[in-house]
C-alpha cells in the first residue's frame, strides 16, 4: 500500500470521526451523500495538515 492510499484512509477515518462526534441527526455516516461526505473529508484533510505542521514545526 502506498503512502497517499494510507493518508486517503487516515482521511476517510478522521472525516467519520468528527462527523460522528458533531452528529445530531442520527444519521449514520454510511448513508450521509457526497456532498456532506465530502465537506467532513475537507475538514479532516485540514486537521491532518495542521497536525503536521505542529510536529514539524
Amino acid at each position: 500500500m502506498s503512502g497517499i492510499a494510507l493518508d486517503r484512509e487516515a482521511i476517510e477515518a478522521l472525516a467519520e470521526q468528527l462527523y460522528d462526534a458533531s452528529n445530531t441527526t442520527n444519521v449514520p455516516w454510511a448513508r450521509r451523500d457526497r456532498l456532506v461526505r465530502n465537506w467532513w473529508r475537507k475538514a479532516a484533510e485540514e486537521t491532518l495538515t495542521n497536525r503536521r505542521a505542529d510536529t514539524a514545526g
